[in-house]
């Protein structure tokens, strides 16, 4: 049996592996030892030979692209820091006057605050600490949603499709 090209990006030991239900082979075999006959000595040269960045989509707003040669873990590290230090605006105060939903306050304040905002930071200026807030460095937004039963919905016995009972059910 031919061993594999040390580093071989055909090698089926390096391609992380999506399946209906996991994702497999995200751990690194690349190291001293594991396999019986091999090299996997980290030198900075090889990793130069071996590492592939491809531009997959670039326009003024994004860029989208594949790391290829190095470990998922690197891969994932490299992610982490460009989204850490892409600037990016978040809601960060929510203010509720009158929540008549399932989800607390403070699980609805959360959840507003994960969903990314679709506004240039260039814009705005950076945010003071205790500092009374202006037009110039907060946008502000108002959410008023009601969820009412659909009229006649009721008609319909047995049904359980919350679109089919009731107006704004998933917030369409």
């Amino acid at each position: 049996m031919t061993q594999p090209n040390v580093g071989d990006l055909n090698d089926e030991r390096r391609h992380v592996k999506l399946h209906h239900e996991h994702v497999s082979n995200v751990s690194s075999t690349e190291y001293p030892g594991v396999y019986p006959g091999e090299d996997h000595s980290w030198s900075l040269q090889h990793f130069k030979e071996k590492l592939v960045v491809k531009v997959q989509r670039l326009s003024e707003k994004s860029i989208e692209f594949d790391v290829v040669g190095v470990d998922a873990s690197i891969a994932n590290a490299l992610r982490r820091i460009l989204m850490a230090e892409v600037p990016s605006i978040a809601i960060e105060n929510v203010y509720v006057w009158n929540n008549t939903s399932v989800i607390h306050d403070e699980v609805f304040a959360h959840r507003l605050g994960l969903i990314p905002l679709a506004v240039d930071p260039r814009l705005l200026n950076k945010k003071v600490q205790d500092e009374t807030p202006t037009d110039k460095d907060t946008v502000v937004f108002k959410l008023n949603v009601t969820c009412k039963h659909r009229p006649k919905a009721a008609a319909a016995r047995g049904e359980i499709d919350p679109e089919k009972l009731y107006i704004n059910s998933n917030g369409k």
